[in-house]
């Protein structure tokens, strides 16, 4: 009797961890193919639309925060954005501006 139920829990063990495994590698795939279809082109601070310039200088929250690096996004559904990585002191972030200025969720 133990050890039909010692096989019993060995083959659940095993059936629980083969699942696990699968669906961490389906997970790794699909996050892995979002983001390659993900295109990001580099772009100057300088080079920035008008609109997505006066976001970032006007609004209260950002005024302290200095841009780095900017790419221009355009997702695996066709939307384009600004991807600026923001500096304060030691503080980094990261913002999402479309090209009226607006942020991107």
């Amino acid at each position: 009797m133990k050890k039909v139920i010692l096989s019993a829990f060995g083959l659940f063990v095993f059936a629980t961890v083969s699942a696990n495994a699968q669906t961490q590698t389906a997970q790794t795939a699909q996050t892995t193919t979002a983001a390659a279809q993900d295109s990001k082109t580099p772009v100057k601070v300088e080079e920035l639309p008008e609109a997505v310039k006066t976001s970032i200088t006007s609004d209260a929250a950002l005024k302290e925060w200095t841009p780095t690096t900017v790419f221009l996004v355009k997702d695996a559904a066709g939307k384009e954005y600004y991807s600026i990585e923001m500096k304060k002191g030691e503080e980094k972030g990261v913002i999402k501006l479309d090209k009226e200025g607006k942020q991107v969720k």
